[in-house]
């Protein structure tokens, strides 16, 4: 599936040479200049996000080959259509693009905000005014596709300060004189510090999988939390991507809690299996399951939904979790002592442990209260005594 952002994401813009980070035309490539990029996040947004750079070489990057209005000839483009982004050094807006992830400055369209406030910052581009390209004599002026920092090879950079086309290639400001050599991280015109403008891109989404939707089963013996997580890992389907790490949505009150209030709280979270504003995927059809919330769950109330099942098959999953995500104890009661074969250890056929069902959308996936008419299961079993559903776990990559 394609990736988005969470509905109600602002993802963030830096430019690097705002911050002292200048450098030459030659960042190895497109995919170096978007390693600079992850190199150089700044320490006031989140590290986690993944970053791109505003750069193109007319092969691995376009963002046009038409205009700000068409997406002919796009690849690998950096902006998501129709996207308000925000800057990052104070969370100012910045823009909202087009349909085509532009924006049309040839109409008289201008930013809301420059990238940065910062005198003097640039970037490289190799970009039009109308977002193809640039050309000269017919070939690009891109550092020889941003490789060389030779000082006869010439790039096109832009103003991160401007709210007009000259975010895209410095024309007005310099007087026409918008290429560099390749060997400086200062334009001869401006003067212009120069780096790169980096861009949040939509995170990936995450499999998850259910053991007991396939031929396998277990108790409520797994050696601990540390234990259900290796058995997640060692239980990986073969069609997903190799060296994912996999973790249990399975709780135990000390080392791995999603929460001691709600949903929409992170109050005790410790360890916890899912990230919050995510999209998660199941993994042999790669349908949406969910996208948690900014607390890393998902609210069942008001009869809310998943948009679907862990799994379509028929199968349990012992969890610890109440239907509000908290830890479930005895009767239900705050205080009591947790249901869950003594923090995963047990086999003890009279000691239980809660499950829910991976064929549900509802809060069912956390405690089988309705679907099942019971929601625990003595330890020692490997098929629920309602239904005879297999008992395993499911597994959320990280």
């Amino acid at each position: 599936m394609q990736s988005t952002f969470p509905e109600g994401y602002m993802p963030y813009i830096f430019t690097t040479s705002s911050f002292g980070v200048f450098h030459n035309g030659n960042f190895g490539g497109i995919s170096g200049a978007d390693a600079f990029c992850q190199s150089h996040i700044p320490s006031n947004i989140p590290s986690r996000g993944i970053y791109k750079a505003m750069i193109v070489d007319g092969v691995n990057r376009v963002a046009t080959l038409v205009g700000p209005n068409s997406t002919v000839g796009q690849k690998d483009w950096v902006f998501q259509p129709n996207q308000q982004y925000r800057r990052a050094e104070d969370g100012a807006n910045v823009m909202f693009t087009n349909s085509s992830g532009m924006i049309d400055f040839q109409s008289g369209k201008k930013l809301e905000n420059p990238f940065t406030q910062v005198k003097e910052s640039g970037q490289w581009t190799a970009l039009n005014t109308n977002w193809t390209t640039w050309t000269s004599n017919g070939f690009p002026s891109t550092c020889n596709s941003w490789n060389s920092g030779a000082l006869n090879d010439f790039g096109i950079f832009g103003s991160s300060t401007r709210t007009d086309s000259d975010i895209l290639a410095a024309l007005i400001s310099t007087n026409e004189q918008v290429g560099t050599s390749c060997s400086l991280s200062i334009g001869y015109y401006g003067p212009y510090n120069l780096g790169l403008v980096c861009v949040e891109q939509p995170p990936l989404p995450k499999y998850i999988f259910v053991t007991s939707s396939t031929e396998e089963w277990h108790d409520g013996n797994f050696g601990g939390i540390a234990g259900a997580d290796a058995y997640c890992q060692s239980q990986v389907p073969t069609n997903l991507p190799s060296g994912g790490i996999y973790k249990a949505m399975l709780v135990d009150g000390v080392n791995r809690v999603a929460t001691t209030i709600g949903p929409n709280s992170t109050v005790g979270q410790k360890d916890w299996v899912f990230l919050p504003n995510h999209k998660y995927i199941r993994d042999y059809d790669d349908a949406l399951i969910m996208t948690t919330n900014s607390s890393g769950m998902f609210d069942f109330t008001n009869n809310r939904e998943l948009e679907n099942s862990f799994s379509q098959i028929a199968a349990a999953q012992w969890t610890g979790l109440n239907s509000d995500w908290t830890i479930w104890t005895s009767a239900g009661v705050p205080g009591r002592e947790p249901i869950i074969c003594n923090s995963w250890t047990t086999s003890d056929n009279s000691i239980y442990g809660v499950y829910g069902m991976s064929n549900r959308k509802d809060s069912n996936v956390l405690k089988a209260a309705e679907s099942n008419g019971q929601f625990t299961a003595a330890c020692s079993l490997k098929f629920t005594s309602y239904g005879n559903y297999r008992l395993g776990l499911v597994c959320v990559e990280q």
